[in-house]
């Protein structure tokens, strides 16, 4: 997600129909610039170099954010468009990478492998980061120096990534497994949703947690932006912590 305001400018974006590195490509109508969605950085015209902001989101189920978030507004595409059908088989074909067919560029990791990805400057932090999402569900780790809880929920194919610090204090949760709801920190005993980074329990009842930037991605395409970047963690035995 990014805010569409380049150099004071309001843009009016859409998608252009071309792929670059395997990454949709968008155009803005004020200036005809193409733009990358990985990086939100426009390649080509008027705005090249220029660098959109970008906004944590989080991509999660409709049903869980609907029970947490009831007053939501909702954006509903046209019920008359449908994917086609080799959509969906992309997506189950483990060994299928771009629509056209590219090869993994780093073995690292399988192509299809779904990664939480930090872009290089978050936290200042000099390299990118991919998390692998296969095995985690909390994993409290450090970018930069800065202590940060990476959460992926149930039946989440993505995952967010917090800031682990409230009220000036680096925070340590115990949490029991699918009980991501009611998590409790060790500092306070405060209880947390962190699928949100809430506490609604203890002396910290209210606070939230700095969500931070990241973008959920097949390792693929995430590696062919970012080829020499780190993965995280480095095997399933840190995936738990």
């Amino acid at each position: 997600m990014y805010a569409r305001e380049a150099e004071g400018r309001t843009l009016t974006l859409g998608v252009s129909g071309s792929l670059w590195k395997d990454a949709l490509i968008m155009f803005d109508r004020e200036t005809g610039s193409l733009w990358t969605q990985v990086t939100g950085e426009a390649l080509e015209g008027p705005k090249e170099g220029t660098r959109l902001e970008e906004i944590p989101s989080i991509v999660t189920l409709w049903g869980r954010w609907k029970l947490e978030h009831p007053d939501t507004l909702v954006l509903v595409r046209d019920e008359g468009i449908e994917r086609p059908p080799e959509y969906r088989h992309y997506a189950r074909d483990p060994h299928l990478l771009g629509i056209f067919g590219t090869k993994n560029p780093d073995t690292r990791l399988e192509g299809k492998q779904r990664i939480l990805g930090i872009k290089p400057g978050v936290l200042n932090n000099p390299s990118s980061i991919a998390y692998r999402l296969g095995r985690i569900e909390v994993l409290q780790d450090a970018i930069g120096g800065t202590p940060v809880l990476v959460v992926r929920g149930p039946r989440d194919s993505s995952g967010r990534i917090f800031r682990r610090t409230a009220g000036g204090r680096e925070l340590h949760f115990k949490v029991r497994r699918g009980r991501l709801e009611r998590a409790v920190d060790l500092e306070t005993g405060s209880t947390w949703n962190l699928l949100y980074g809430e506490a609604f329990e203890g002396p910290l009842a209210g606070t939230r947690l700095d969500l931070l930037p990241s973008i959920p991605a097949y390792w693929f395409a995430w590696a062919a932006f970012y080829p020499t970047g780190e993965i995280r963690p480095a095997d399933d035995s840190e995936a738990g912590r």
